[in-house]
């Protein structure tokens, strides 16, 4: 026990005084007179740690001398302990000193450039943990069971409760109708599920209301592999679904309450213009006749909304017939005469071919002759010309009639040509003079 006391002394010595200079430091041991050494590990401003080495000789121990020290402290089998002082590396105090200094300098490196990766990887999980609840849609990562292993800052404010209660709870729990549970657990059993979408009903308890959402599921990717967690992100649709239901009701209502008026006015005015009603006057009968045909524009744009309307929602038809398409171009160009006439544009009609029947949607043709020839007008200078065109094409596999409507305006600039089949869009109306159009002729 005097011994290991001894043993104990010494290197609390010695660690103090390494710590003190933090620089390694060689003593000698007050048990069996031996040298030992111990160097602290300083990383950045924190005493990570304390290097111990030694049990060296620096002399041929004297057996005499040995003998006494080893009674002195109480080492009963003095043979046996002579023995072991006896197999104790001879090493000079220089040499310890360069050694240790050495194995110091390699666990410091060692040492710094693990508290480098720990501080990385500290601030990059730090920085992935800001990002993962920054992102303003719900974040989940679900378990091979269904049951929720994360959830970001935003599940929390959709959902309405607490983290602790979101974690660890099967993701179907969040779902109001059986119908979306059941959708949810078959795409969640699909293993290619990845980036595959589906529209849920979510239960919230912080607005006591179902809220709609839109769920963009994959699953988690290790490499080149994909293990059998899955990543779902939930988005808040309801604005979606509001700014829906006003298309629906804006469809309707020009559709319902706009179209009647106007289909009054037209069917009054082919009244007057058949004669129905009595002779006219050749120019009462004229400015019958464009009356009409703006009617006619005019029932056409309330017709582009409602084909808008059915493309988006996969009800959209075409109603195929034969017929002449000269005779179209014809009533395009007299349903285009008024607004020709307002800028002094003269619409001059060649090329017309001798057989010119088509199978096509006859109204829907109609009205996309009228907005190219529309636009044509309105682009074009006070005074100058615009010529329509028709050509029958063969080309063995298919037979087809073009219609070309060529003006002298400044053109489609090149970066809106992909644009001008976008629903709403126009060019800038600053440049245009006469009507103004909504942008749906050509979409």
């Amino acid at each position: 026990p005097e011994g290991v006391a001894l043993c104990m002394q010494s290197d609390k010595e010695g660690g103090k005084q390494a710590a003190q200079s933090r620089h390694h430091v060689v003593y000698r041991c007050l048990n069996a007179g031996i040298l030992d050494c111990v160097a602290p590990i300083i990383v950045g401003q924190y005493h990570v740690a304390t290097l111990m080495c030694g049990q060296v000789s620096d002399r041929i121990p004297d057996a005499e001398d040995a003998a006494r020290r080893a009674r002195i402290i109480g080492v009963t089998d003095v043979a046996g302990y002579l023995s072991a002082l006896a197999d104790v590396p001879i090493m000079s105090r220089a040499r310890l000193d360069t050694i240790v200094g050495f194995m110091r300098v390699v666990t410091q490196t060692l040492s710094e450039l693990a508290w480098t990766r720990y501080v990385d990887t500290h601030r990059s999980r730090r920085h992935l943990d800001r990002l993962f609840n920054s992102v303003s849609d719900c974040i989940l990562t679900i378990d091979s069971d269904g049951y929720i292993s994360m959830a970001n800052e935003s599940c929390i404010r959709l959902i309405g409760q607490p983290k602790e209660t979101i974690v660890g709870s099967l993701v179907e729990s969040l779902l109001e109708t059986e119908s979306d549970r059941e959708a949810l657990r078959n795409r969640l059993a699909d293993g290619d599920c990845n980036d595959s979408h589906l529209e849920l009903n979510l239960s919230s308890h912080a607005c006591g209301r179902t809220i709609p959402v839109q769920a963009a599921i994959s699953r988690l990717r290790s490499g080149n592999r994909s293990d059998a967690n899955t990543v779902a992100v939930l988005r808040d649709i309801s604005q979606n679904k509001r700014l829906q239901d006003l298309q629906r009701d804006l469809v309707n209502m020009v559709t319902h309450d706009m179209s009647t008026p106007v289909l009054s006015v037209e069917k009054a005015m082919e009244l007057l213009a058949n004669g129905t009603l009595g002779p006219l006057k050749s120019d009462q009968n004229e400015l019958i006749r464009m009356t009409l045909a703006t009617c006619r524009e005019l029932h056409g744009m309330i017709g582009d909304f409602m084909s808008i309307h059915l493309d988006e929602s996969e009800r959209f038809t075409i109603d195929k017939a034969r017929f002449d398409f000269d005779e179209l171009v014809d009533e395009a160009i007299f349903g285009a005469e008024l607004m020709a006439e307002e800028r002094k544009i003269t619409v001059a009609r060649s090329n017309r071919e001798e057989n010119s029947f088509v199978h096509g949607d006859r109204q829907r043709l109609y009205r996309v002759c009228l907005n190219l020839l529309g636009n044509a007008i309105k682009y074009s200078p006070v005074g100058s010309t615009v010529r329509v065109s028709t050509a029958r094409h063969d080309t063995g596999l298919s037979k087809h009639v073009a219609f070309v409507v060529t003006d002298e305006g400044p053109g489609i600039p090149k970066q809106f040509r992909e644009l001008i089949f976008e629903k709403f869009f126009r060019l800038d109306t600053r440049l245009v003079s006469g009507r103004k159009g909504i942008g749906l002729g050509l979409s």
